[in-house]
């Protein structure tokens, strides 16, 4: 549905199921634990659609106001799929999928081990991803830029142990995505 609305959404989603799944196995996650990264990785954005077009496809920097309300996605997210009992698993990663390791994040501003593995592994995954696409607010960057900013936000945005299984999978070559 969101797709419909946002057509880099499908296949942005895609690639990080792909990346979140590898790391997930490298970190020995559990069938069980795959399977609800793999899908709340697919589903990470659904709340978006409750995301005004004038916000979702501005071509520039959102204002205070805009990013409220941009803000609120992992929220609607959670709220739309809680209706759906067999998603359950998948719910952590999408409300919680902007959380930092920090602290700094939101919607609940949780930190370190208190957000959700699937959740800290989806962060990796997810911002290699954005950093590597073209945006309408941005260029694609190369992957030493993205290995670097990942580096540099490791302890801060992304989990340490999460950070240290991407570097050993991706720091020397991309992900062979398909």
């Amino acid at each position: 549905m969101l797709d419909a609305r946002d057509t880099e959404t499908e296949a942005h989603s895609r690639r990080v199921v792909q990346i979140s799944l590898t790391l997930g196995m490298a970190l020995g996650l559990a069938p069980a634990e795959l399977r609800a990264i793999e899908v709340g990785a697919m589903l990470h954005d659904v709340g978006k659609i409750g995301v005004p077009d004038s916000i979702l496809r501005k071509p520039a920097p959102l204002s205070t106001d805009e990013w409220h309300v941009m803000r609120q996605h992992p929220e609607l997210g959670h709220d739309i799929l809680s209706e759906l009992g067999f998603l359950k698993s998948a719910l952590p990663l999408v409300l919680h999928h902007h959380e930092r390791w920090a602290g700094d994040g939101y919607p609940h501003r949780l930190r370190g081990n208190d957000i959700p593995l699937g959740a800290r592994i989806f962060a990796v995954a997810d911002a290699y991803d954005v950093i590597r696409s073209r945006r309408p607010y941005k260029p694609p960057y190369s992957h030493p830029v993205a290995v670097d900013i990942i580096r540099r936000d490791t302890g801060t945005h992304f989990d340490p142990r999460v950070s240290q299984a991407f570097f050993d999978l991706y720091a020397q070559r991309p992900p062979r995505l398909h």
